[in-house]
C-alpha cells in the first residue's frame, strides 16, 4: 500500500479565530465583572430628623417622622409625632393610630405628612 507524500509545511496551518473569539469574550466577561463589583452601593444622604423641631408649621399640619434603624434608640422610638414617639410593635403602632385619630377628630381638614 504506497503512502501519500505530506503536502508542504506552508499549506497545513492552525486557524486562530476562534481562539482569538474566546479570548475577546472572556475580555468583555472580566471588564463587566470589573464594573460591577465596584458599584455595588451608592452613597446617600439621607435627611436627619430635628429633635427640637416638634411642634407643625399650622394647626392644621400634623408630620409623621419614621426613624432610620440607627436613629431609633437616641430619639426614643421608630416614629414620631410632635414630641411624642411610638415604638415600632403592635402597641406602639395602635398608640400612633390612635393619636392620629383623635388629631383628626379636632381638625376635620388636617393635613398628614409623613
Amino acid at each position: 500500500m504506497p503512502r501519500k507524500p505530506l503536502p508542504p509545511m506552508h499549506a497545513r496551518s492552525v486557524n486562530l479565530t476562534p481562539l482569538i473569539d474566546v479570548v475577546f469574550q472572556l475580555i468583555i466577561f472580566f471588564m463587566l465583572v470589573g464594573e460591577f463589583n465596584r458599584q455595588h452601593s451608592i452613597q446617600l444622604d439621607l435627611p436627619r430628623v430635628d429633635e427640637r423641631r416638634g411642634a407643625a408649621s399650622s394647626p392644621n399640619e400634623l408630620t409623621v417622622h419614621v426613624l432610620p434603624g440607627w436613629q431609633v434608640a437616641p430619639m426614643g422610638g421608630r416614629y414620631r409625632v410632635d414630641d411624642r414617639a411610638f415604638e415600632q410593635s403592635a402597641s406602639g403602632v395602635a398608640g400612633l393610630t390612635e393619636h392620629l385619630r383623635r388629631a383628626r377628630e379636632r381638625s376635620p381638614e388636617l393635613a398628614l405628612t409623613i
